[in-house]
């Protein structure tokens, strides 16, 4: 799938790349909020990022490109989310076993192969995957938005883990499916219960948190293959792209999409009430967005 939404010959674009591995979600449907939210700039929609990058190469240095990219992939691996990286900016997994490589070489070239499970270093990735740009889309001017069904994660000192992400915000911008899922936390019924029912004994003690934590009502969590997924994606996305703009990602006001929950609740709250919104602060900077001129948006 390659398509666009506005000109092509234009260099001040968001180029949107799809995930095709998540059955449930709808590429098309962010980028028509993103061209609604930021008119001036035009959405292009593009496959995943590696098959699309990939294949602009010859077939000689394609094949080049995906063994050096495997083996990247599984040197940015999390084997213990507990341990922290060698030193900073330094690869997790530097000697990844020679299954690692083929799974990740397989995951490049089989478009339905999936990732859950493995959580990925999230600089690590945007790192490697920054190499795939070609130097003409390289400026700022261009936005290279990717969503993954890979999870991601960033080392925090204070904690002494890693922790999942839902965006990493550069460029390009990462956005993990799953790490909506994993990331926010659920409410603290649900791990009392899942508690509750260990010290039991149940061997299904999350199976049975999930069935009583919220008896008849609507579900206060994301779950994994969800179908509101696609719609509490819209905020992370204009999220990633103000980053870009402004340099300024997230919003303190609970009721604004663009806030950065750390619960579940406070996701739904922000992204899936019945008319998510943008605070008055966060509407005039995309108000200014949509007339300044062009030198000055960037």
């Amino acid at each position: 799938m390659v398509s666009q939404m506005n000109n092509h010959n234009r260099k001040d674009r968001i180029c949107l790349y799809d995930e095709p591995r998540v059955e449930v979600f709808r590429v098309e449907e962010i980028a028509a909020a993103l061209q609604r939210w930021l008119p001036s700039f035009p959405v292009e929609l593009r496959d995943d990022f590696f098959a699309f990058h990939l294949r602009q190469l010859s077939a000689e240095a394609r094949e080049q490109s995906l063994d050096s990219l495997a083996r990247a992939l599984a040197e940015a691996r999390v084997r213990d989310p507990f341990s922290p990286p060698p030193s900073p900016r330094e690869i997790p997994n530097p000697d990844p076993l020679p299954g690692e490589i083929d799974y990740e070489r397989r995951r490049l070239t089989e478009s339905s192969h999936r990732a859950f499970g493995i959580l990925y270093d999230g600089y690590e990735l945007l790192s490697i995957m920054r190499e795939l740009i070609p130097a003409e889309e390289t400026g700022l001017r261009t936005l290279h938005l990717a969503f993954t069904n890979q999870l991601l994660g960033t080392w925090d000192d204070t904690d002494g883990h890693y922790h999942a992400r839902v965006g990493i915000f550069g460029h390009p911008a990462l956005i993990s499916i799953p790490g909506l899922v994993e990331a926010p936390a659920r409410p603290r019924s649900y791990y009392l219960l899942r508690q509750q029912y260990q010290a039991l004994g149940f061997p299904e003690a999350e199976e049975a948190a999930l069935a009583t934590a919220t008896p008849g009502e609507e579900p206060r969590w994301l779950e994994h293959d969800d179908p509101r997924l696609t719609e509490a994606l819209k905020g992370y996305a204009l999220q990633a792209a103000l980053y870009v703009l402004t340099g300024e990602a997230f919003c303190p006001e609970l009721n604004c999409c663009l806030y950065n929950a750390h619960w579940q609740e406070e996701l739904i709250r922000a992204q899936l009430s019945p008319s998510p919104a943008l605070c008055p602060r966060h509407q005039r900077v995309l108000e200014r967005l949509a007339t300044a001129p062009e030198w000055e948006r960037w």
